[in-house]
């Protein structure tokens, strides 16, 4: 809005002064020629004094261009401070980085808008001063018929600089365009650059963080599974005393142990690589899931030799902050993500695994898993066909709603733990009916909350003791 404002000032400032100008010197040329032609012709005195007349007036007309043309110089300093005040701002066009590409893309249409409404007044300047050019050489006509060849000489030489005024002037309008062009590409690149820098920043220390986090958890792990296995000796150990000791007591189950040597507790029998307690096998051959109700074609392998659905178990595990085994409820710190039931955890070799970003604890058999996965943890589009993955929930509403000319409930992407390409997407008409059946709205300050119990906490911490509005 600066710079528009800056060009529409600049522009009215110099609508004038450049025409004035360029048609003074000339007529200034002819009304101080014709007086020294006809000084001697007594009859002609009443012809000085118009031409004298006349050009007293260029000459005030001169020294006003000159001084418009002074604050045309004073307007340009100002958008030049305004351009690198601008320069300034990148902190802030990063932040509003879409707000502003709209708002660049409007200002370019109010200074196209502005710059076609300069042309059309400099047209009728130019016009209006033609139509008094030829009616000032009507009358030198019919006063002084012996310099009609001075004067068509002037008028050539004026339509020449007409036409230079104006090629000049579109010039000047291109190489202000081309600057404007030039500032904001380095702008954008400015910001792209500052974004790639924070973005690998991040990337960074999350990467460090999640190798020194993946250490401290194998190493938990480790101790667990010696301590698991210690545990077990001793437990068989003292089974075994017990059996010999008591030889009349009935023999009983005392348990098994997992492939990594943990003890199990009777009824906790692992599941073996069928996953008939996760899954449901129909006869077309699909796995359907017990837990979402649809088709696996991922699955997750916990250390208990449990299977369940690779994407409820991401759900449990990054949205629920959930680790445990939705069969046996042991927790489990890692879990493998394959695509094959017929495998079990130990035979799996840990160097040949692919760890997720971000992602603590999932390991995947195959680098195209690892790849789905990470695209699964960002925000994708709901519709199926588009492909579009951002890294915020602000631009992907801003894609669905531009893209695609519907919209999301932003209520329920902030509070329902799903992913994104999971949520429901609506019309106009029809996220008002959402939003009316499913979130309910303080009545006081007339705000929509997500459920029933965000609404009451809210009114117990604003409003309580407040009697309600109407």
């Amino acid at each position: 809005m600066v710079k528009t404002a800056s060009l529409a000032t600049l522009a009215d400032s110099t609508k004038a002064p450049a025409h004035l100008e360029d048609l003074g010197g000339p007529l200034l040329s002819t009304a101080q020629a014709v007086p020294t032609a006809s000084s001697n012709l007594p009859a002609r005195h009443k012809h000085g004094d118009i031409l004298a007349e006349a050009q007293g007036m260029l000459e005030r007309g001169h020294a006003n261009s000159l001084e418009l043309r002074h604050q045309a110089t004073q307007k340009v300093d100002e958008l030049s401070e305004s351009l690198r005040s601008m320069g300034d701002d990148l902190n802030t066009l990063k932040s509003i980085g879409s707000e502003r590409a709209e708002m660049h893309k409007t200002a370019a249409e109010e200074a196209s808008a502005t710059i076609a409404d300069l042309n059309s007044e400099l047209a009728a300047v130019t016009q209006k001063l033609c139509e008094e050019r030829v009616s000032a050489v009507e009358k030198c006509n019919a006063i002084t018929a012996n310099h009609e060849a001075e004067l068509a000489a002037t008028a050539v030489k004026l339509r020449e600089e007409s036409r230079s005024a104006a090629e000049a002037t579109g010039a000047s309008h291109a190489r202000l365009k081309d600057a404007m062009d030039a500032v904001g590409k380095k702008l954008c690149e400015e910001r792209m650059r500052a974004d790639e820098m924070a973005d690998a920043r991040t990337t960074y220390y999350k990467a460090l963080l999640a190798v020194e986090s993946q250490k401290l958890r194998e190493e938990h792990i480790a101790a667990a599974a010696l301590a698991k296995a210690t545990i077990a000796k001793l437990t068989q150990e003292l089974v075994r005393i017990s059996m010999d000791s008591e030889e009349s007591i009935e023999e009983q189950p005392v348990g098994d142990s997992h492939a990594d040597g943990s003890f199990l507790e009777p009824g906790h029998e692992p599941s073996g690589t069928n996953g008939e307690q996760a899954f449901t096998f129909n006869d077309d051959g699909s796995v359907i899931c017990k837990e979402c109700q649809k088709p696996a074609a991922l699955y997750s392998l916990m250390l208990c030799n449990h299977f369940t659905c690779a994407v409820c178990s991401l759900r449990r595990r990054t949205l629920h902050e959930d680790i445990t085994c939705a069969t046996c409820e042991d927790k489990a710190l890692t879990v493998i993500f394959t695509d094959t039931l017929t495998r079990a955890y130990a035979d799996y070799n840990e160097s040949d695994l692919h760890l997720v970003r971000n992602t603590p604890g999932v390991r995947c058999e195959t680098e195209e898993l690892a790849n789905a996965t990470t695209t699964l943890l960002r925000h994708k589009c709901p519709y199926p066909r588009c492909q579009a993955t951002y890294n915020c929930w602000t631009n992907l509403h801003h894609h669905v709603k531009h893209r695609h000319g519907t919209a999301m409930c932003t209520l329920c992407t902030g509070h329902e733990k799903i992913f994104a390409h999971e949520h429901e997407v609506y019309t106009g008409r029809k996220l008002r009916k959402h939003e009316r059946r499913t979130h309910p709205m303080c009545k006081c300050c007339h705000k929509r909350f997500a459920s029933e119990a965000e609404l009451r906490a809210h009114k117990v911490a604003t409003w309580i003791g407040v009697p309600p509005s109407g």
